[in-house]
């Protein structure tokens, strides 16, 4: 009576293995991978949306100007569209690549705890606004400008082009670029000095994400105690059931393959509910995070869930082929036990 009972609470163990084993290997790998920059940089190049890399950071300075002293030259000389033109027009797609990668790396590490700032260097993209390629980005977006009316034209043969004097947006005759070209240089001069060298956020996005990432520690302190579920219950049913190493092999094999087996299965058809997750827990009820973040965050959201499934595939193969060895294992001791007291 007391075995049939202690194989019955091993029984509801061993299926209680297998719901929380199939949960704790979804959150670990969440966990894992959706707050690892390394994740989203593979997203990204995998979507092609390093070419987005441009426009990104132009809402970067533009928010992080806003508030600044000297934003007034940088905020009515150029609009986004054609700040994100010159930043494209500027830097490689290599370096637009590395730069991007710093937002990654910047960002997660604030997340995880390691940073207390998010701040992301632009001194290359000052560096190249003053260079001979930023004069002829500026020169192509005058180019594509209303011409200039002979009033324009008077006060740049005046030089009213200069730190305190906002450069007027029109295209100028062709016979006196050459004497506007050093005024450009002069104005880029103006332009770069207003760049700061690095992005920081702070004030209330630093608030927003200080608070963002308190709540995801929570959550994600919450994930990475699962796994200490199911291995709570395998020991439950040693202590419950197990009086051989076969019958181990027997009460740990078959919830192993199954756990296993399931991973296979929720790899298959559980993008939806990962996506979920994500979307419920992470994104949504984040109103304070500052929105470049979430916008970047849900762009990639597909091949996130792709990149946490990938690794659910390979550990339920492991657990699978672990199990199904068990039971083997199992048989075989089994057959062997047998045919010695047949023997004898």
């Amino acid at each position: 009576m007391i075995k049939q009972i202690g194989n019955f609470i091993a029984t509801i163990c061993a299926g209680l293995f297998v719901i929380s084993g199939l949960i704790a290997i979804t959150l670990f790998n969440i966990d894992q991978k959706a707050f690892a920059p390394e994740t989203y940089k593979t997203a990204f190049k995998e979507q092609g949306l390093y070419a987005a890399a441009p426009t990104i950071f132009t809402d970067m300075i533009y928010a992080s100007v806003e508030d600044s002293n000297n934003a007034s030259v940088l905020l009515t000389l150029l609009n986004k569209d054609q700040m994100g033109f010159v930043i494209s027009s500027l830097l490689p797609p290599n370096e637009l690549e590395t730069l991007m990668d710093g937002v990654f790396d910047s960002f997660f590490n604030f997340l995880n705890g390691e940073t207390d700032s998010i701040s992301i260097p632009l001194v290359s993209i000052k560096q190249h606004i003053v260079s001979e390629g930023g004069v002829q980005a500026f020169t192509q977006i005058l180019q594509m400008q209303p011409e200039c009316t002979p009033e324009q034209i008077m006060q740049m043969g005046f030089g009213f082009l200069s730190s305190n004097t906002t450069l007027m947006m029109c295209k100028p005759p062709d016979e006196v670029m050459n004497l506007v070209t050093p005024l450009i240089q002069t104005q880029l001069q103006v332009i770069a000095s207003n760049f700061p060298d690095q992005l920081t956020l702070t004030g209330s996005d630093q608030a927003g994400l200080v608070e963002f990432r308190t709540r995801l520690n929570k959550v994600r302190a919450a994930m990475r105690i699962t796994p200490a579920i199911p291995v709570f219950f395998l020991l439950a049913i040693v202590i419950f059931a197990v009086r051989s190493f076969s019958g181990l092999l027997n009460w740990w094999g078959i919830p192993l393959l199954l756990t296993g087996v399931s991973s296979l299965f929720l790899a298959l058809i559980g993008a939806p509910l990962i996506r979920f997750f994500m979307e419920t827990v992470i994104l949504q009820g984040n109103a304070n995070m500052p929105a470049i973040f979430l916008d970047m965050m849900r762009n990639v959201l597909g091949s996130i869930v792709g990149l946490i499934l990938r690794p659910i595939i390979v550990e339920g193969i492991i657990l699978a082929l672990i199990g199904a060895g068990m039971l083997v294992g199992a048989r075989l001791l089994n057959k062997k036990s047998q045919s010695t007291t047949l023997t004898i």
